[in-house]
């Protein structure tokens, strides 16, 4: 899915992209074509508000039922409160000044996690 998005935000032919041939740029055959407007029928039919497919959340069908779930995004949760006490301090940023967040290494330890690491862990806490 990843290589057909890309493809398509490129301007390359997604069989060309997807299989990684010599010359992206060169004709689009029908199935690229069929690809992209795929793509984009898909793209268009996911709700902007949960992600999922709009013929699936938006059916009041009762056979159709959802499960929630929670994620922590531990950078958001560090701007917050990074945020919290810049307005207790009463510490507004200057004009054109921005926060970010950025990922680095915790002391002690030398390089970040792989996405490899994170896939893993999720896998095992799935068994758990």
């Amino acid at each position: 899915m990843t290589h057909l998005k890309s493809a398509c935000e490129l301007g390359l032919r997604p069989s060309a992209h997807i299989l990684a041939l010599k010359k992206p740029n060169s004709n689009w055959s029908e199935w690229d074509h069929k690809f992209a407007v795929a793509f984009s029928r898909l793209n268009s039919e996911m709700c902007d508000k949960c992600g999922n497919a709009i013929w699936l959340c938006r059916n009041p069908d009762s056979a159709i039922r959802f499960e929630v779930d929670t994620y922590v995004c531990y950078a958001d949760k560090e701007l917050s409160k990074r945020r919290k006490e810049r307005q207790k301090k009463k510490k507004d940023l200057k004009d054109g000044e921005y926060e970010f967040v950025r990922a680095v290494p915790d002391s002690g330890v030398s390089e970040l996690p792989t996405r490899d690491d994170y896939y893993d862990y999720i896998a095992n806490q799935a068994k758990a």
